[in-house]
């Protein structure tokens, strides 16, 4: 039974020298586990990303609140977020359903979840202390290190790829 269960898990997964190790650890099981409840519904794998994107967009809005509870309850929510998240690929990947359609809905999702949750924390800090202008600072400065940890990370992941699998390059440049 766990063998079989351990199986679907690896088959549900993106490549594991590409996962993030969080993902991998945490938010990656748990999205099986609702993977494995949905699976055999017409619940689709687009249907998850839209449900994602919810939950980051009400997490973005306890967020501004701005309260020790608030930011408690916006990380959860957030947290459903990335469960979410981890579940529409896993499914489409158990599915052999997925689309190009629904890789830009899950990037745009992931758009969507970055800004929300970061305008609304900079909203629920500026909202709740007398110098706002230091945590509008901070907020957009967290943001601008998370944006670029992204893009590199997303950079060197695609140059990995590249290289170990003599794949076509995404920006065009030549391996030779």
């Amino acid at each position: 039974m766990f063998k079989l269960w351990f199986s679907e898990y690896k088959n549900s997964l993106k490549m594991v020298e590409v996962e993030e190790i969080f993902d991998l650890i945490y938010f990656r099981p748990l999205a099986f586990f609702l993977v494995k409840i949905i699976y055999n519904t017409n619940i689709t794998p687009n249907q998850i990303t839209k449900t994602a994107i919810i939950f980051s967009i009400l997490g973005g809005i306890v967020f501004t609140l701005g309260t020790p509870a608030a930011f408690v309850g916006g990380a959860l929510l957030f947290m459903l977020y990335n469960i979410f998240d981890c579940a529409d690929g896993q499914l489409a990947r158990l599915k052999k359903n997925g689309s190009n359609l629904g890789r830009i809905i899950d990037g745009f999702g992931d758009y969507i979840a970055g800004v929300s949750v970061y305008i609304a924390i900079g909203i629920g800090f500026a909202n709740h202390t007398s110098n706002p202008l230091f945590y509008w600072l901070l907020t957009i400065a967290a943001g601008m290190s998370n944006t670029a940890q992204s893009m590199a990370l997303d950079y060197y992941r695609n140059r990995y790829l590249d290289y170990a699998f003599d794949r076509d390059l995404l920006l065009g440049e030549n391996l030779h």
